[in-house]
């Protein structure tokens, strides 16, 4: 659309720019950590609780020219003429301050910035010397940037809204790359430098005024740069294939790769709450919210969710998690494996459940590694061994043959390291002995040893770490 096509090859990058907007924030958290020497008596960081924020919406070219600016203040009035003074003396033709309710882009807001801003993006350099000419502006998939009324506005100036594909600004939207880093790093270098001037919060007005000289400080090569980093500089496009090898060789696509090469089944979607439970855990949350929708249809009723269904859940799940377990109900129904997700032993009754051959503490100790899990006091190579009081594979080792005493000796090491590390929160007046049935006579020294503190086996681990094992 845009000819002669010669003329346009020479100036095309003027004809392409990107559009977004970002918060800018007083204080991040108002909370300040501050690492000093021990010997100062007295250390001090000037900073305020401010939470004011606002919007800035804005536009730059592959060329590297940057268009209007537009910010959203809280309020009904923009009555700052230092502020209208900054607009209108250094700013980009077209750039506005926008009181909104909450300082935030909404539909509303968005519809009454537009008009203005689209005539500072056709007053641009280079731009406005083209005025039949079509120019490519995108976008990212917020609502607001994308209704219709807003996109016929912009088709009057001759201007097509692009949006980008979902959960693609990473690759896709040039502002993320460059020019959004720079905007914060400058934003951060300003607010330091004035706050200690200040001397009270920072007020949004402050805010405007710092946002406008760091967005100034943007050069041409950061926009130029954000811009070919994702393939919408048109003077150094490459074709889409390219441009995918070019995204692999960065890693940009390994990673997705990677997240779902791992995910074979429904029960890997499951959340963590549901993954975590025993299989027996999991029938009893699925027994429970049956009997919730078995009651609704019984009474011909809608579903409720009674403080008792909610209690009764929470038992295995903590409360904010609870309607997650809601979610995994329904996906068991379609694929009951979930339940009893293994090695692939799942077997499913003709009443829907779902079992497994093995029972739960077999199931727990699946992947136990070969060789005792905790010896002689050395670490856990499995963390799950560690913490379970007879483990399995030292058990079937003892059973095979009971005449073996260092294999007994193993199993009882490390039952005896479990029994201490259980009362190390107990009160350590009170010794650890042997059952009473055993008659056995303990000296102050062996009770001390038969009961480590934390301390101890953490400074034994710690020990055995820097001098290895003895042979």
């Amino acid at each position: 659309m845009n000819l002669p096509a010669e003329e346009h090859e020479k100036v095309k990058d003027h004809f392409l720019g990107n559009l977004d907007e970002t918060c800018l924030v007083a204080n991040a958290d108002g909370s300040v950590r501050v690492i000093a020497s021990q010997a100062k008596k007295k250390t001090e960081k000037n900073t305020d609780d401010s939470r004011t924020s606002i919007a800035s919406l804005r536009i730059g070219l592959a060329s590297g020219n940057q268009g209007p600016f537009a910010f959203l203040a809280k309020g009904t009035r923009m009555d700052r003429p230092s502020i209208a003074k900054l607009l209108k003396e250094q700013c980009p033709a077209g750039s506005q301050v926008l009181m909104s309710p909450s300082a935030y882009m909404t539909d509303d807001a968005y519809l009454a910035l537009v008009p203005e801003f689209a005539k500072g993006i056709c007053s641009m350099e280079v731009t406005k010397d083209h005025p039949d000419w079509w120019m490519t502006i995108t976008c990212d998939g917020f609502g607001s940037h994308i209704i219709d009324k807003a996109n016929e506005l912009f088709a009057k100036h001759k201007i097509q809204i692009v949006k980008e594909e979902g959960d693609t600004s990473q690759v896709n939207q040039s502002h993320d790359q460059n020019a959004a880093k720079k905007d914060k790093c400058h934003m951060r270098a300003n607010l330091e430098l004035i706050r200690r001037k200040l001397g009270k919060k920072v007020d949004q007005w402050s805010l405007v005024a710092f946002a406008i000289n760091a967005q100034l400080k943007a050069s041409n090569a950061a926009w130029q740069g954000s811009h070919a980093r994702v393939n919408t500089q048109l003077s150094t496009r490459v074709g889409f294939k390219e441009w995918i090898k070019q995204l692999d060789d960065r890693g940009a696509l390994s990673l997705g790769e990677k997240f779902f090469t791992k995910r074979t089944s429904l029960f890997d979607a499951m959340p963590a709450c549901w993954v975590n439970m025993s299989v027996e855990h999991r029938h009893e949350v699925l027994a429970v919210i049956k009997d919730v929708y078995d009651t609704a249809a019984l009474c011909d009723a809608k579903v409720d969710w009674t403080k008792g269904t909610v209690v009764g859940l929470a038992r295995y799940a903590k409360l904010e998690d609870i309607h997650k377990l809601r979610a995994c109900c329904l996906v068991a129904q379609e694929d009951p494996s979930i339940i009893a997700h293994d090695d692939g032993t799942v077997t499913v009754h003709e009443d829907g459940t779902a079992s497994t051959s093995t029972n739960v503490e077999a199931q727990f100790e699946a992947n136990v590694p070969e060789e005792p899990a905790f010896d002689d006091g050395n670490k856990s190579k499995n963390v799950r061994d560690f913490f379970h009081r007879a483990p399995q594979k030292l058990k079937d080792t003892c059973l095979k043959d009971k005449s073996d005493k260092s294999v007994q000796k193993k199993l009882f090491t490390h039952m005896t390291n479990h029994t201490a590390q259980t009362m190390w929160d107990a009160d350590r007046n009170q010794p650890l002995e042997p059952s009473s049935y055993l008659d056995a006579r303990m000296s102050d020294d062996q009770k001390t040893l038969l009961c480590p503190s934390c301390n101890n086996v953490l400074m034994g681990y710690i020990l055995c770490d820097v001098k290895g094992r003895e042979q």
